[in-house]
């Protein structure tokens, strides 16, 4: 069927949504169109239709502050934190190192490392083996391994604990002739007998079984205290060795003697300390005795004679810094003459002074003669006795040095 038009036209399509999916019905008979003209691709048409409805579909612009929006900088803000963190801790090593006072704490305990902290650990699998080879190094001198064996016995200072000390120490009291006295495999006490300075001794030696089966001593030292009372101006050594005596200290067994090292003090044997047992769990306590040497006890006297020479020769009734001091009663004295009557040094007992006893006392009674003339003339014999003490620090090394005082009544 035409309109007047030549070609054909597609027929109206139906009511309603047709699905592109639907197929197209094919016309028939009178309603074919010739067969000189082109028949039309339905399919392919709806194809073309869907493109062109799907390149021209409406997709919305990205908005304004969205596409202009930046991404955090998420990279340079973490070396900027890394920077400022590097710069705040070499701040605080600079003020910590530099900077900031420091106070000590008062309850603070500071700890000293010792040799022991580094020391090999020597064992054995026998009690009586590990007794034989401390009193070994004992014996031999060989501090170390005596030190190795098992802990301190107490918390002392280790200055004691060297070998020249102990060498002084083995040279006054050599330990010989250790016998053990117990072959009891299990043993935790080992009964051992020997001589320590030629005397003989016997002790019981503490051991400890560890966990591996063998053996150590429970402790290889003892613990000393030097007590010097009034001593605080005296220097101390014990065996060659300076100290403190307001320290206690860890000892070996052995012979520990005590001295000033000066010439004219020094202190009383009974003072020295002999430790014959590792075992000891109490403190050894040395209480030691200052007293003049010979030499301080002739560098006294030597010095007061000399003074109280110069005193006596004196033509004054009061001379200066002297014991024979008199008085005239308010009368002028023109001379006066002093003489000695008695042997004041014949009964003389230096000591030294109880609450500093690195000064010497001697205690003096003076008869004299004394001849004043005055200036009417007029004379008088006085006979004046004088109680007196002279004193002197005994500090010194030569006997030229010593520098005596006078204190009457």
């Amino acid at each position: 069927m035409t309109d007047g038009q030549s070609g054909w036209h597609p027929p109206m399509p139906p009511d309603g949504p047709v699905s592109p999916t639907t197929p197209v019905r094919l016309l028939t008979g009178a309603e074919a169109p010739p067969l000189s003209v082109e028949r039309f691709d339905a399919v392919g048409m709806q194809s073309v239709l869907t493109r062109a409805r799907d390149r021209s579909r409406f997709v919305a612009p990205p908005r304004e502050e969205e596409a202009t929006k930046r991404a955090l900088p998420v990279r340079g803000l973490a070396w900027g934190a890394l920077l400022v963190a590097a710069i705040g801790i070499v701040a605080g090593m600079v003020y910590v190192s530099y900077f900031r006072p420091i106070v000590d704490d008062p309850d603070t305990i500071v700890v000293v490392p010792t040799a022991t902290a580094t020391r090999e650990e020597v064992t054995a699998q026998t009690p009586q083996e590990i007794v034989t080879e401390y009193f070994e190094a004992l014996s031999t001198g060989d501090v170390d391994r005596a030190l190795a064996m098992g802990n301190p016995g107490g918390n002392g200072s280790h200055a004691l604990l060297d070998v020249d000390v102990f060498a002084r120490a083995r040279e006054l009291s050599p330990i010989t002739d250790v016998q053990i006295l117990s072959d009891d495999p299990t043993a935790t006490e080992v009964p051992v007998r020997y001589l320590i300075g030629g005397q003989p001794f016997e002790t019981a030696i503490v051991l400890d079984l560890l966990d591996n089966g063998r053996y150590r001593l429970a402790q290889t030292t003892v613990t000393a205290e030097f007590s010097l009372a009034g001593g605080q101006n005296l220097p101390m050594l014990v065996n060659g060795r300076r100290i403190d005596p307001k320290l206690t200290f860890e000892v070996l067994p052995g012979t520990y003697e005590v001295s000033t090292g000066l010439p004219f003090v020094d202190y009383a044997v009974t003072g020295h300390l002999q430790v014959a047992s590792p075992s000891r769990a109490d403190v050894q306590k040395a209480n030691v005795t200052p007293e003049l040497t010979e030499a301080g006890r002739s560098a006294l006297v030597d010095a007061a004679r000399a003074s109280l020479q110069r005193c006596i020769s004196a033509n004054s009734i009061a001379p200066a810094g002297c014991p024979n001091q008199a008085s005239a009663g308010g009368s002028q004295v023109s001379s006066a003459t002093w003489r000695l009557t008695n042997n004041p040094w014949s009964d003389i007992s230096p000591t030294l002074v109880a609450d500093d006893q690195s000064v010497a006392l001697m205690r003096l009674r003076l008869e004299t003669s004394l001849h004043l003339t005055y200036g009417n003339g007029s004379s008088s014999n006085p006979t004046p006795t004088i109680p007196t003490e002279v004193r002197a620090s005994m500090l010194g090394t030569d006997p030229a040095g010593v520098r005596v005082t006078w204190a009457t009544g």
